[in-house]
């Protein structure tokens, strides 16, 4: 596989960390969440650690479509269902703050940051998109319905936000990362009483942020419960049309879309981590149909944490944990959920009060119905039969035919086939 934004961006080696050592505040997950929180942290004068487990970026940020705009499907219609429209406005209001934040970034930074509208639609629903338009116009903000758009197929419908953005996610973190105090290959593999142990020596905090995609601590949270991970897999095309925004459907397994310089990045074929293997397939059949004059310059698949209740995990990792803090489950809207963690996180730690921090609270409840489902496949991947079985909870590998790795359906930890591992939440490799 070969990622755009690597190929496109040069990035400064870290070393790795030797022995013990200590930081007021120790970081783990370089990748922008993270790296986001580091930079706010810094920059009022506080005393901080990155500790990346492979090298920073080289996670679900280097695979990111990188769309930034509030619009995560069709969130407002579930959050104003669920839990009413003060959530809802206030879910929408602290993206937006998002986007306020990047946009003065852009400002000091140069990470290729443009405006453009964003859209969710359908291929087949019409009058979901017209409600979740006329919710949002509820809310406040200006969204505009429609069934005309730029894309190669004819949709039902579509939600548009005006001036939205898109950018270059490896540039933006290479350059919040120049005066970070980073360590890469630096692997944290359990936290107990304010120290933070990798391979080669340990790290005393005062506060610990985990923002490693998964939360690695099991026994706190409930988190294997509360997520689990799914793939999606991306092409770039030459030779391809601009279609003049972000678009994404809200369908599971539609297919997502935005321009780069003169490529066409499509993506599509979501599935649970170790489920199928037709998600490349997936997306080059719909590029036959819709593209067929476009031609695939890079290809690569990325995965991402999903909460059950369509927000993320941010705050204290648990009631237990006063000093421990996490950041999960995006849903795969990690741009402006990155950028509203880093900015939750940071005023939490430095003791200021954050308007949204009640609405992404790992302390809200739970919904049993979903919980529940998860459980079940977490249980189906437990017991049924395999030799292979993740380090993480001794879940069956299902092998991943698309990417040559074994795969875990129950919380989406990946091994090479050598059993190397490759993503969490295992932190060992397997025999």
């Amino acid at each position: 596989m070969k990622y755009l934004w690597e190929e496109t961006a040069d990035r400064k080696v870290s070393e790795s960390l030797m022995g013990d050592t200590e930081t007021e505040v120790l970081i783990i997950g370089g990748g922008i969440s993270g790296i986001m929180c580091a930079y706010m942290l810094q920059s009022n004068g506080i005393d901080c650690m990155v500790a990346e487990a492979a090298t920073v970026g080289s996670g679900t940020s280097r695979g990111t479509t990188a769309a930034l705009t509030p619009q995560h499907g069709d969130i407002y219609t579930k959050l104003t269902k669920k839990y009413g429209k003060n959530t809802a406005k206030g879910y929408l209001d602290a993206n937006l703050d998002a986007l306020n934040r990047y946009e003065k970034l852009a400002g000091e930074f140069d990470f290729d940051f443009s405006y453009k509208d964003s859209y969710i639609y359908s291929l087949n629903d019409k009058k979901r998109m017209r409600l979740e338009a006329a919710i949002v116009r509820e809310l406040g903000f200006p969204a505009e319905f429609t069934d005309t758009t730029e894309l190669p197929m004819k949709v039902a419908g579509a939600v548009r936000f005006p001036k939205m953005a898109q950018f270059h996610p490896l540039k933006l973190i290479f350059s919040l990362c120049e005066n970070l105090n980073i360590y890469e290959n630096t692997q944290i593999k359990k936290i107990d009483e304010g120290k933070a142990y990798f391979s080669k020596g340990s790290v005393k905090a005062k506060k610990i942020v985990i923002a490693t995609r998964f939360p690695f601590m099991n026994m706190y949270g409930l988190y294997p419960l509360k997520l689990y991970q799914k793939r999606s897999f991306v092409l770039a095309l030459e030779n391809a049309p601009d279609i003049g925004g972000t678009y994404a459907d809200i369908s599971e397994r539609g297919f997502y879309m935005r321009n780069y310089k003169d490529l066409l990045i499509v993506g599509g074929g979501d599935h649970r981590t170790g489920t199928k293997n037709d998600g490349f397939e997936t997306v080059r059949n719909f590029v036959s149909e819709y593209l067929p004059e476009c031609s695939e310059r890079y290809s690569w698949a990325v995965q991402d944490c999903i909460s059950l209740d369509d927000m993320p995990y941010i705050g204290n990792y648990s009631r237990m944990l006063n000093n421990i803090y996490v950041i999960s489950g995006f849903n795969e809207w990690g741009m402006s959920s990155a950028m509203v963690a880093a900015s939750i996180i940071s005023d939490k730690i430095m003791g200021i009060d954050n308007k949204f921090e009640h609405i992404f609270s790992p302390d809200r409840g739970i919904l049993a119905r979903q919980t529940v489902l998860n459980a079940v496949e977490a249980v189906k991947s437990f017991l049924s039969p395999g030799k292979k079985r993740c380090a993480h909870l001794g879940c069956a590998l299902k092998k991943n035919i698309d990417e040559n790795t074994w795969d875990c359906p129950c919380h989406g930890s990946r091994f090479s086939m050598d059993g190397e591992l490759l993503e969490n939440p295992a932190v060992r490799d397997i025999k």
